[in-house]
Parts: structure tokens; sequence; C-alpha cells
């Protein structure tokens, strides 16, 4: 599991349980754990965002071969 931070410009903190998370150009895609996506614009409204582990992360079930 994921979890995704996102602070918004009018301070609300948001997280999210995410299986999977990808960025691209300005937008925040989420593959949440109840099977749901959810796409976040990043230009505008988001101040900023963190995941926990973080992308470049090893996992506990990832090995280094």
């Amino acid at each position: 599991m994921i979890l995704v931070n996102v602070r918004w410009f009018d301070g609300y903190l948001e997280v999210f349980e995410c299986n999977e998370v990808r960025q691209g150009g300005q937008i925040l895609w989420m593959l949440l754990t109840n099977g749901q996506n959810r796409t976040i614009p990043l230009w505008g409204s988001v101040r900023w965002f963190s995941t926990d582990p973080e992308s470049h992360a090893l996992l506990k079930s990832d090995t280094i071969k």
C-alpha cells in the first residue's frame, strides 16, 4: 500500500491509500485500494504532494539482485 498526502492550496490535507500512483506532466493518477481511480490536476489546486514509501524507495518485498 502507498500512502499519498495531498496538500491543497486552501490548506486542506487529504490522504489516499493507493495500490498504484503515477505522475505524468501535470496530472497525479492514483489507483485507490478500494478499486476506484482518482485523477488530480497538479496545476493551480495542489500546493504539494508526497508518497510513503517514496517512489524511489525499496519496499520490504523488493530485493536487490
